[in-house]
């Protein structure tokens, strides 16, 4: 969200792919497939999780979104 200060926006993403990936191992699942802001690609490798664009650059109300798939075998501890 653009509400998001650009001070703590890292942080966020970073809180926010953590638990995706904490939600997933809780249902024995290795992989999902999300839909995020399609600028992932900037922030993607600070947060440790191997993401894989799906599908094209889609704009919905305004935002330009796109399909990705989070591999989180590497993160399993």
């Amino acid at each position: 969200s653009h509400d998001v200060p650009a001070a703590i926006r890292r942080r966020v993403h970073a809180r926010l792919i953590m638990e995706l990936g904490a939600a997933a191992r809780r249902l024995g699942a290795l992989h999902c497939l999300t839909l995020l802001n399609a600028n992932w690609p900037r922030w993607a490798g600070r947060v440790g999780v191997d993401m894989t664009a799906m599908g094209p650059v889609m704009e919905i109300d305004g935002i330009n979104n796109q399909v990705v798939s989070m591999n989180f075998t590497s993160n399993l501890h």
